[in-house]
């Protein structure tokens, strides 16, 4: 998801991640505002890559709910989300999130509700802490 809004990492710690998605014309709807799927997204991702800082390399991560509030339209600029695991449990964990305009302005804030698996198949993923890839 990160490759096809072209969204960047802007700063990582355990538990909290912000993103950046730069603005297309592309993700207006027809009332000339950012499409709301858009803004979801950059909650649930920025909240997923936070989560993806805190569990084993070897698992990947599922949201299991997410709930999200529009408070303000985007019409142009780019978007920035910051997202916060606020309890890690065993089996569930709970996230929160904030998005918003270049200008500051918050545009929605929302819940996410994640739970991890290990990996099927193996593979590498790549650790967001520290830009390497893990077998």
């Amino acid at each position: 998801m990160l490759k096809f809004l072209s969204a960047e990492i802007e700063f990582l710690s355990p538990g909290f991640s912000r993103i950046r998605i730069p603005f297309r014309s592309d993700f207006l709807q027809g009332f000339g505002v950012v499409q709301g799927g858009i803004i979801a997204t950059a909650g649930d991702t920025a909240v997923g890559i936070a989560f993806l800082t805190l569990i084993d390399p070897n698992q990947t991560l599922v949201t299991i709910d997410l709930k999200i509030n529009f408070l303000a339209p985007v019409k142009n600029g780019d978007i920035f989300s910051e997202g916060k695991i606020i309890q890690k449990g065993s089996v569930i964990s709970l996230g929160e999130f904030e998005v918003k305009t270049s200008e500051g302005i918050l545009v929605a804030k929302g819940m996410g509700t994640l739970t991890s698996r290990g990996r099927k198949g193996g593979g590498m993923k790549k650790n967001l802490l520290n830009d390497e890839f893990l077998v």
